[in-house]
């Protein structure tokens, strides 16, 4: 089992080496939109900052904390940013296979992480908040998957399972209930389900304490509850998107198709734990995983219903998934058997294709630009000539702004937002929120900035949009060049 394990680390590192870098230089996927702004946020914070007195965020604490640890350790390069994302992918790999080797056999066991790497990982956001939120989440079941059942441990499960919150609170909050749920309708003992409780509001609760010893508690209510519920949802509505693209049909029919799985088996694997009570171990693990499981589904669900988003919202039940197809190649009537193979071609293509395949994309073929910024040497999927343009006109740490949303590209330039805004979101942010960063800028009159509002419509003034006056604003004090890809040059008007 523990060559295996290693087996595991090594095929993910190696694969997700080949999908984030090309040859030795990482790969930047953010020329534009706010994606990477946890990179903005962690410099910040380094720089003694704190996470909601000093500038504005929705997200949970976790993943900005979690990659300025990052840079102090290693570095704030994208090379260092970039090789954390290859580990912290295997990592998530091995912690699959953990929980896979509880409930298949030998053969079956690879099959998870293999597809959660590929299907998954890989092709999802750089960075992003719920990869951390995973990693406690699967920590936390294998904990408390494991047996004898004893106070302590499901106290240390309980903490794993509700730090995810800290980094993805809808996430968390899900993958929780699900587990509370299932311990409470295990008629597990009152000092078990207590230390699960316990164990799961603590890191939620001492984050916010923190915080709200910092910035106020009324900052932090409205930052992680009102404004989520308030504003997200005005560009985040759920909806459903299941047109694949010819290039990546085999990865997107195989996460459509393990997502669907998914559910089926989880549900499956809940009725079967009901009816055969005292269940056997690997029962009790199966229903244990697919109570968290459907919980992520259910409050996840708000954020769209399209192929990778459908594979994320699953990921947890694939452990699940891969049981029963034992079970149907094995057992199973010849309908089953047919279902499991068509299910295991399918994935197996998947995976395929979203490992080799998307490797030998980024490798030889995607169209991609090498550029050198002060944060190290990198490939972008499009010239980013503002950002050469900032290094040029600016010193290191010198104050300026990048609106509405250039993700990571204050870490990249290591330029010094003048706002409290990270990023500035057309129909989501406030009207008040848009003043406060105008006023900000006109205050410290940093000497050049950029406005770019791709990939959201409008990056020239208008009645239409509530952010339309801020462009508006910055024109009064700054002259405007507008390149060829839309990104608007500005430089601060002489008096």
């Amino acid at each position: 089992m523990t060559k295996e394990r290693w087996l595991v680390a090594g095929a993910s590192a190696l694969v997700l080496f080949l999908i984030l870098f090309r040859g030795a230089t990482p790969i930047f996927p953010f020329d534009t939109g706010s994606n990477g702004v946890f990179f903005d946020e962690a410099v910040r914070v380094l720089a003694g900052q704190v996470m909601y007195r000093d500038f504005f965020e929705f997200v949970g604490p976790g993943i900005v904390y979690l990659h300025a640890l990052l840079f102090l350790v290693a570095g704030p390069t994208i090379r260092a940013l970039t090789g954390a994302m290859v580990v912290q992918g295997a990592v998530l790999g091995v912690l699959v296979h953990v929980l896979t080797a509880r409930v298949c056999g030998p053969r079956w066991r690879l099959l998870p992480p293999a597809a959660f790497v590929t299907l998954v990982y890989a092709p999802y956001v750089l960075g992003d908040h719920k990869w951390p939120a995973l990693v406690c989440a699967l920590a936390g079941l294998a904990v408390l998957a494991r047996s004898p059942r004893t106070t302590p441990a499901t106290f240390a499960g309980g903490c794993l399972v509700g730090a995810s919150a800290v980094f993805t609170l809808d996430l968390g909050a899900g993958v929780t209930a699900g587990v509370v749920a299932y311990v409470a309708l295990r008629r597990a003992r009152w000092r078990e389900l207590f230390a699960l409780l316990l164990g799961a509001a603590t890191p939620l609760a001492l984050a916010f304490a923190y915080f709200s010893w910092k910035a106020g508690a009324s900052t932090v209510v409205y930052d992680w509850l009102l404004y989520p519920l308030q504003r997200y949802p005005e560009l985040n509505l759920s909806y459903l998107d299941m047109v694949p693209s010819l290039r990546t049909l085999p990865r997107e029919l195989a996460q459509v198709t393990l997502a669907a799985g998914g559910v089926a088996a989880a549900v499956a694997s809940l009725i079967e734990w009901r009816r055969s009570r005292p269940a056997a171990a690997d029962t009790d693990v199966a229903g244990l995983v697919s109570a968290a499981g459907l919980g992520m589904v259910a409050a996840m669900g708000h954020r769209g219903l399209y192929p990778m988003g459908l594979a994320l919202q699953t990921c947890l039940l694939l452990p699940v998934l891969a049981r029963w197809l034992e079970r149907g190649w094995r057992r199973g009537p010849a309908t089953a058997r047919a279902l499991a193979a068509a299910v295991t071609i399918i994935a197996v293509a998947g995976i395929l294709h979203g490992s080799a395949g998307l490797a030998l994309w980024r490798q030889l073929f995607d169209p991609m630009t090498l550029e050198h910024h002060r944060a190290g040497a990198l490939w972008a999927p499009a010239p980013m000539p503002e950002l050469t343009w900032i290094e040029a006109h600016t010193a290191p740490d010198e104050p300026t702004f990048l609106l509405p949303a250039k993700g990571g590209h204050h870490f990249l330039s290591r330029t010094r937002d003048v706002t409290t805004f990270p990023y500035m979101i057309e129909g989501q942010n406030t009207v008040e929120q848009g003043r406060r960063a105008l006023a900000e800028i006109e205050t410290a009159r940093p000497r050049v900035g950029v406005w770019d509002q791709r990939p959201w419509p409008r990056s020239t003034p208008g009645p239409a949009g509530p952010l339309a006056f801020l462009y508006e604003g910055l024109l009064r004090s700054y002259d405007a060049e507008t390149l060829p890809n839309g990104a608007i040059l500005m430089r601060l008007k002489e008096r």
